[in-house]
């Protein structure tokens, strides 16, 4: 299942100059109207992974997230 969310943001953090988000986007374009979300996990790599993100096939629906 490759790395997991968590994995590249961790090798490319640099403290005081480089800070890298764990997190994935989502869009949908339920009736035309395209909605566009960042979703950004606020803990480290290891609850991360227990993430499985939610894509516009799962639910339209930006209240799921």
């Amino acid at each position: 299942m490759g790395e997991g969310l968590g994995s590249s943001a961790e090798r490319h953090i640099q403290p005081g100059q480089f800070i890298a988000l764990i997190g994935f986007e989502w869009a949908s374009s339920a009736g035309g109207s395209n909605l566009h979300r960042n979703v950004v996990l606020r803990d480290d790599k290891s609850k991360a992974d227990e993430v499985l993100p939610i894509s516009s096939f799962d639910s339209t629906n930006p209240e799921d997230l």
